[in-house]
C-alpha cells in the first residue's frame, strides 16, 4: 500500500525513530566492550554501507574491534562453512579475557 510513496504513511516519523533506535549506532557512545563485526558485502537485509558507518564510529570511541566481511555472502551467511577456518584468528575478541591484544583499530 505504502510501497510507492513511503513518505506518505500516517507512521513514518515513528517508523524512523524506532528504526534508529532499534540501530547500533543509537547506543554507541555506551559501547566499550571488544566487537567482532561479521558482514556479507551482498547482505541484502542490511546494507554493506551500515558496517562501515560503523567501524568509523568504533574507531572514533577507540572500541576495539575485528572485522570479518565475505565476499559475494548474503545476510543468512549461507557459506557459513567458510566461516569456520577464519574464527581462530579472532578468539582474542571472542574471548578477551584470554588474551586480547587491547589494540585499538
Amino acid at each position: 500500500m505504502w510501497a510507492d510513496n513511503i513518505g506518505a504513511a500516517p507512521d513514518i516519523k515513528e517508523a524512523r525513530e524506532l528504526a534508529f533506535k532499534s540501530s547500533p549506532v543509537a547506543s554507541i557512545a555506551n559501547w566499550r566492550s571488544p566487537m567482532l563485526l561479521v558482514h556479507g558485502d551482498d547482505d541484502r537485509n542490511v546494507p554493506f554501507q551500515q558496517t562501515t558507518d560503523l567501524v568509523e564510529k568504533l574507531r572514533s570511541q577507540n572500541v576495539v574491534f575485528e572485522e570479518l566481511i565475505f565476499p559475494d555472502e548474503i545476510h543468512d551467511l549461507l557459506r557459513w562453512s567458510d566461516l569456520g577456518p577464519r574464527l581462530p584468528r579472532h578468539r582474542r575478541i571472542l574471548r578477551p579475557k584470554d588474551g586480547c591484544s587491547g589494540e585499538r583499530h
